[in-house]
């Protein structure tokens, strides 16, 4: 320790003492040295000093804490910052206005969102990220809060020297997220396929599943969460996709395969229409499939493969429709000829609109026999339409001799059978091929002289060029449009010269337009001798025959028939029909 150099201030002096002044004036060698056990005077006074400074700072620092406490009391504590807003001593309603102003910037926060297939860059609103202000409010106000009353005061003085940064609290909302990032979502969703039921030749088996990828937006909210709430902009964060399970298992599939191979060991039998059908354990088998359900993967069968199968597998048990026909009757009373409307009955096809589900339920449920329905079949029009037609009268008719029992006799007769009944509706075209179709012995045609290209030959059908002439001429006077016609190449003394028309499979062809508002009815009738055709309907337009003109063709002929139409409201028109003949077999025309 050193010498003082200055005397004590109070106390006895010691026996080698000097006096103050022998102090004074004497040199400091000489200074005497304290008794021995004796405190120093000075050194105590030095301490009580330093102490009352020290309890005066104290006293000091506590008045200022006590008074500082008081008035930030209710406030936030000295020293916080938000998100690098200073908030200390903030008020309530202060905080909450800074809250406030903190969630709207944040609104507009970018946030990016790395994922394996793409990057995200958005905004914290369109994920639906927001700045929690109650929990943030809340946050900032708890700043030493949770602090002991005894540490308290040190804190205070901590907060004279330095800032605090209180905690950013963010919520999400999971509905606005999932629609946020649906496309980058669904760019790395890869579906889970469950595991299912396939058939094979030796039965049903087992097809297991396999997992899937997805991303985990629950991990992916946290994030967003976490990376807000370190208060850096942009928001980003990095996401992987996990591994989706399917939600069925492999043991569910045995099991059914099971089940279904059981259920259909033994084959379905239908019945319908009268008639029966087989269907054998492979076809039903074909048929099944795994479907999910709440309760697991139960048996499905395929409705629309049913439906396609099902014509295969029980044939033609359809019957079709009759159709509303049209026949000439005599009456015994006024021994006239009269229209009778014969109307249309149902047909019935397959199956019933509830034919698969039926199957479907048989065969799941485990069942061996079912019955299905077929579909009525309604016929094309019924009996009013058909008055509608106003078939009522003869409108034109024309008969053509033949010799009787030949073989040509029997086609036309056989062509007259086709044809009879058939009807034109107002604006359509009546064509004679493709009602009638190509001459076959199937069809009840027999071989029988035929004119080909001039020449006189023979052919199955042959000798229907008569019923063609003689539907040809009733179409004329019954001022019907003749839009499709050609005449034999040689004149035949038995038809009107010019006025004819010959047929032949595929062409020539002969079609009439029914150019009135009227139905007409084609009524072929024959003797053993004659073919004559009448046409009915109401009258609107008649045909005559007002002029015939030739001229040469090099060696060959053309004529030329003028016809005059008459029409019900006294109007008329004109129009012409052509022929063209040749002078013998085998000359032919330019």
């Amino acid at each position: 320790m050193s010498v003082p150099s200055d005397p004590p201030l109070d106390g006895p002096p010691g026996p080698d003492a000097t006096t103050v002044n022998d102090a004074v004036t004497a040199p400091a060698t000489r200074r005497a040295a304290p008794a021995p056990g004796r405190p120093r005077r000075r050194s105590h006074r030095r301490l009580y000093v330093a102490i009352g400074i020290v309890v005066a700072v104290l006293a000091l620092a506590t008045g200022a804490y006590a008074v500082d406490a008081n008035t930030h009391n209710g406030t936030v504590a000295r020293g916080v910052t938000l998100a690098g807003l200073t908030v200390g001593g903030d008020t309530p309603a202060q905080l909450t206005a800074a809250a406030a102003h903190l969630a709207d910037q944040y609104k507009g926060a970018a946030v990016r969102i790395t994922s394996p297939k793409g990057d995200l860059v958005t905004t914290a609103a369109a994920v639906g990220l927001a700045l929690d202000q109650p929990a943030t409010t809340a946050a900032v106000l708890a700043v030493d809060q949770n602090t002991s009353a005894a540490t308290k005061p040190f804190h205070w003085a901590q907060s004279l020297l330095t800032t605090r940064s209180a905690p950013l609290v963010f919520s999400i909302d999971p509905g606005q997220l999932a629609l946020g990032v649906a496309e980058l979502e669904q760019a790395n969703h890869i579906a889970a396929t469950e595991p299912g039921i396939s058939a094979t030749d030796a039965g049903l088996v087992a097809v297991a599943g396999v997992q899937g990828q997805a991303i985990d937006l629950t991990l992916l909210a946290q994030s967003l969460k976490n990376a807000a709430e370190t208060g850096t902009t942009p928001i980003a964060v990095e996401v992987l996709p996990g591994p989706l399970d399917p939600t069925y298992t492999d043991s569910e599939a045995k099991a059914l395969a099971t089940k279904a191979n059981d259920l259909t060991k033994t084959p379905l039998s239908l019945s319908l229409g009268g008639k029966s059908a087989t269907i054998q354990s492979k076809t039903l088998r074909s048929w099944l499939s795994a479907a999910p359900s709440p309760t697991g993967l139960v048996l499905s069968a395929d409705q629309a493969k049913i439906v396609t199968d099902l014509p295969k597998l029980v044939g033609d048990v359809s019957t079709p429709a009759t159709q509303v026909s049209f026949a000439i009757v005599n009456d015994p009373a006024t021994k006239a000829d009269q229209v009778q409307i014969t109307d249309g009955q149902n047909g019935a096809t397959c199956c019933a609109p509830d034919s698969a589900a039926r199957i479907a339920a048989a065969v799941t449920g485990g069942q061996t026999t079912v019955a299905l329905d077929l579909v009525p079949v309604p016929p094309d029009h019924d009996h009013a339409w058909a008055e509608s037609l106003g078939i009522v009268e003869p409108i034109g008719t024309f008969t053509t001799p033949h010799e009787c029992c030949q073989g040509r006799v029997t086609n036309i007769h056989r062509m007259a059978d086709i044809v009879r009944g058939m009807y034109i509706e107002p604006g359509a075209t009546f064509s004679v091929n493709e009602r009638v179709g190509k001459r076959t012995v199937e069809k009840g045609f027999v071989d029988a002289p035929v004119i080909y290209n001039a020449t006189h030959d023979h052919d199955i059908g042959g000798g229907v060029s008569q019923f063609a002439t003689t539907l040809f001429n009733a179409a004329f006077f019954g001022g019907l449009d003749l839009v499709d016609y050609q005449s034999h190449s040689l004149i035949i003394s038995r038809y009107p010269t010019g006025r004819e028309a010959t047929i032949s499979w595929e062409k020539p062809d002969l079609k009439i337009r029914n150019n009135t508002p009227y139905g007409v009815l084609l009524w072929p009738t024959y003797t053993d001798t004659s073919l004559t055709v009448t046409l009915y309907s109401t009258k609107w337009v008649s045909g005559e025959q007002t002029g015939q003109t030739t001229e040469p063709k090099g060696p060959c002929t053309r004529y030329t028939t003028e016809r005059t139409r008459t029409y019900v409201d006294g109007h008329t028109d004109t129009d012409k029909v052509y022929a063209l003949y040749q002078p013998a077999d085998g000359v032919k025309c330019p």
